[in-house]
């Protein structure tokens, strides 16, 4: 295994397009890659990390998963295949009713302990940052309040800030930042290629769909919001900016 890949991202910003439980994504696609069983029992267990949260608090929850992750990693060493990968795990994460309504059942990814853990058996671990623009990630068609939903955009400003603070522990040369519009550009599927050390651009061109780009105005629940959730996606889609201005 030449190295681990993690996708870090915000909801929204096309983690499923990467690794998809319901229909194979791109990293599924690949012959160059192995799914990491051990390492994504313990990245998808929201009920230890929620647990180990509300038990130690943040800094107990580093410290156990950083253990956790390196028993793992240990069992996944001699997977076969170049690029190793977990399922996606978006900020924030966790039981989707439950992160969508209440703050303190979102969970969130451990990169820099990940990173850690998998530099205890020199193993390197490169990051993709997605991204995309501020206003779709807060569209949600598929929940009962579709559009714009007031305690949602909460936890994203809360995950918003989160991926920003675990970005600046990271070293910008192991984070590759991808626009969910841009997949369809050639230059971005060679730097794609180019990271991953495998050509990867006939597997995109194979299986990105974009959605037809809409316009702000188009969003009816955008203008019709009130001031104080207009002020709160104002204070996220300024991090989303802040986001890409530094690693885009």
């Amino acid at each position: 295994m030449k190295f681990i890949l993690i996708l870090l991202g915000i909801e929204h910003t096309g983690h499923h397009f990467w690794n998809s439980e319901y229909k194979k994504g791109l990293l599924q696609n690949l012959n160059t890659t192995v799914f990491l069983k051990k390492l994504a029992g313990v990245n998808f267990n929201y009920e230890m990390q929620n647990s180990v949260k509300r038990e130690h608090g943040t800094i107990g929850e580093y410290s156990i998963m950083l253990n956790e992750y390196k028993d793992a990693i240990k069992e996944d060493l001699y997977s076969d295949g170049q690029i190793g990968y977990i399922s996606a795990t978006s900020y924030p994460g966790g039981s989707y009713k439950s992160c969508s309504t209440y703050y303190k059942e979102c969970v969130y990814p451990l990169p820099v302990a990940i990173y850690k853990a998998a530099s205890s058996f020199d193993i390197t671990v490169k990051f993709l940052l997605l991204m995309r623009r501020p206003i779709d990630t807060v569209t949600d068609y598929f929940w009962p309040n579709s559009g714009f939903v007031d305690i949602r955009l909460e936890n994203m400003i809360n995950a918003c800030y989160k991926l920003q603070h675990d970005l600046f522990r990271l070293k910008k040369s192991s984070v590759l930042c991808v626009d969910y519009e841009s997949y369809y550009n050639e230059t971005v599927q060679y730097s794609i290629s180019n990271f991953m050390e495998t050509y990867v651009g006939d597997t995109i061109k194979r299986l990105y769909k974009p959605r037809p780009l809409k316009t702000l105005q188009s969003y009816s629940y955008f203008s019709n919001m009130d001031n104080k959730t207009k002020i709160k996606y104002n204070i996220y889609e300024k991090c989303m900016i802040n986001i890409k201005n530094i690693w885009c």
